[in-house]
């Protein structure tokens, strides 16, 4: 008997000393939201709104991750050293329990003063795991609106220096990944879009140190038009990163090619 009496309490000991190791496993329960409640209306007739606020964790934004090129059009051609800094914005969750990061707004005026450390976040955003939330279903007597407010810690980084002007210019089709069909990301430009207007853009790239690609663009036919595509055709080829040598064998590092890109409205 003494020897059940023993097994059953080691037994039960080893059971309760697993549950609570597998408790401490799981990820903590999100605090619970501030909500709010008010009764709206819209043209189907009365409903009650339910708001909830929700705080997360601080996330640390990996700029190391970032290439130039990156640094480069988060600082605008800008150089030097930008502080670290704290960014916080209020973001909408969707019934699907997602964030999108295009969507937040600032939630204090000192974020807002700050540009850069902004910039770097979106630049970043898809390099860090954003919290999830359950998915919910909206009806037309009750609905919910979701909020999150979060807080990003910036690093320091030092924006490199750039000069776009030198480098041995050679064929793109030099460029393993440029031999081929171009890779082009193209979106038109809104204000061009609503103007209707169509062109052609001739942009210069240079391939950076670590391999990833700059690019302005150089010239732009009508020249009246210039300014509506010049940001888009400097992104046409996106976050390309290329191969170490060219065709020939020689280093790809430095060198500048040019491309010509057709607008047409269609």
């Amino acid at each position: 008997m003494r020897d059940r009496v023993t097994w059953w309490a080691l037994a039960f000991g080893l059971l309760t000393t697993s549950a609570v190791a597998f408790a401490a496993q799981q990820d903590p329960a999100p605090p619970a939201p501030r909500v709010t409640e008010q009764t709206m209306k819209d043209q189907s007739g009365k409903f009650r709104l339910r708001t909830e606020e929700y705080t997360s964790p601080p996330i640390s934004v990996p700029v190391a991750d970032l290439s130039i090129a990156d640094l480069y059009e988060v600082g605008d051609g800008q150089s030097g050293a930008v502080a670290a800094a704290t960014v916080s914005y209020r973001c909408p969750v969707n019934d699907a329990g997602q964030i999108t990061l295009k969507f937040c707004i600032f939630s204090n005026r000192l974020s807002q003063q700050n540009p850069i450390a902004d910039s770097l976040v979106m630049r970043a955003g898809n390099r860090v795991t954003l919290p999830a939330f359950p998915v919910i279903t909206q009806t037309e007597k009750e609905r919910i609106a979701r909020y999150v407010l979060l807080e990003f810690n910036v690093p320091a980084v030092e924006l490199p220096v750039v000069d776009l002007s030198t480098g041995p210019l050679v064929e793109h089709q030099s460029i393993p990944e440029l031999a081929g069909p171009l890779p082009l990301r193209l979106t038109y430009p809104p204000r061009a879009l609503r103007q209707e207007a169509e062109g052609r853009s001739v942009i210069e790239c240079q391939i950076q140190q670590d391999l990833s690609v700059i690019c302005r663009q150089i010239s732009f036919e009508p020249a009246s038009d210039a300014a509506l595509f010049a940001r888009e055709s400097e992104r046409a080829l996106g976050p390309l990163r290329v191969s170490p040598q060219l065709s020939d064998g020689s280093d790809a590092r430095g060198v500048r090619f040019r491309l010509s890109l057709g607008w047409r409205l269609t």
